[in-house]
């Protein structure tokens, strides 16, 4: 019987295969990874062409919150349900979401991924909401990638939810003498569906970005982490510490024998062919937005995020 797992967080601001990882942690027979504010679902076995389930819906045992939230499949997305379900998350400690895990039995290594960014980790962390060794990773992406893929996935929400799209034009209204500054500049529309969603998308996403400036923490690249199973292994082997968990070769093929697991996955363009594609305003905003401080940071990791400064200069 197992007394002390070692335990573990992956943190995430989002759009970094978060669900395809804890899934495929989920995988492992010694591993239990909650994913966000909800418990994730059973180890799932493969369809018939080889490829995990693509819908959460389609999972045998639905997904449940630990804090009795009815499951996903009855909810039918609720956005107040949903809300209700992730805030009574945040009010509990890190100690608390990682001790509930013990209800599934035991493992050797227990976690969560993308319950926590990173900067919201390491606030709960130094104000003592965790007493206990943790083993981190914080997941990253090409900042431009992340912002459009946010971006696509606000879109999608906005035109199935007013809720949805009126929280999205709250945003930009926070932040209203940026949004007049650009319509002034190139002549748009701030009330326009499309415009609105794509500034507070710029507008979040790149107050986020911030957790990359956090140091002495493994920042995992998500593009070599779901391409390379070296990269994967280098992870989990991170977060589990001194956990007696084999890494065979069968188990490491079975993960990346998986498929995207999100609706707007796939195959997406070259980000700076994408950003290249956008209207000059949307190109100024994400340039303008994303700090120095912050591409410098993404530099260290490998980003060619140069196009960017060059787009600045030449809107001067």
């Amino acid at each position: 019987m197992i007394t002390e797992p070692c335990w573990f967080l992956v943190t995430s601001i989002g759009r970094t295969a978060t669900y395809w990882l804890a899934w495929s942690l989920n995988r492992h027979p010694d591993i239990l990874c909650s994913h966000g504010d909800h418990f994730p679902p059973d180890i799932v076995s493969l369809g018939e062409d080889g490829q995990a389930e693509l819908e959460l819906s389609s999972v045998g045992n639905p997904i449940r919150s630990f804090y009795d939230i009815p499951d996903f499949q009855t909810l039918g997305m609720d956005q107040k349900k949903m809300r209700r379900g992730q805030t009574i998350f945040q009010q509990k400690t890190i100690d608390d979401v990682l001790d509930a895990h013990r209800m599934f039995g035991d493992y050797a290594a227990i976690g969560n991924v993308h319950g926590y960014s990173m900067g919201n980790f390491a606030n709960r962390y130094n104000a003592g909401q965790a007493k206990r060794k943790i083993g981190t990773a914080n997941l990253i992406r090409n900042p431009v990638g992340q912002i459009l893929s946010f971006y696509r996935r606000h879109s999608f929400d906005a035109e199935r939810s007013d809720e949805y799209k009126l929280s999205r034009f709250k945003i930009v209204e926070r932040n209203i003498e940026f949004a007049v500054a650009i319509r002034e500049r190139f002549d748009i529309d701030i009330e326009d569906h499309d415009t609105m969603i794509f500034l507070s998308t710029v507008i979040d996403v790149t107050v986020m970005q911030k957790d990359i400036l956090i140091k002495d923490v493994l920042h995992m690249p998500y593009e070599e982490l779901t391409r390379s199973q070296d990269a994967f292994s280098i992870l989990l082997r991170l977060i589990t510490g001194d956990a007696d968990i084999a890494i065979e070769q069968s188990y490491l093929d079975d993960v990346f024998a998986q498929g995207p697991m999100n609706y707007s996955s796939g195959q997406e363009p070259a980000v700076k062919e994408a950003f290249d594609a956008l209207a000059h305003w949307k190109k100024f905003v994400i340039a303008k937005l994303l700090s120095e401080d912050v591409v410098h940071r993404y530099s260290e990791y490998g980003y060619q995020l140069n196009f960017l400064s060059d787009r600045i200069e030449a809107q001067k």
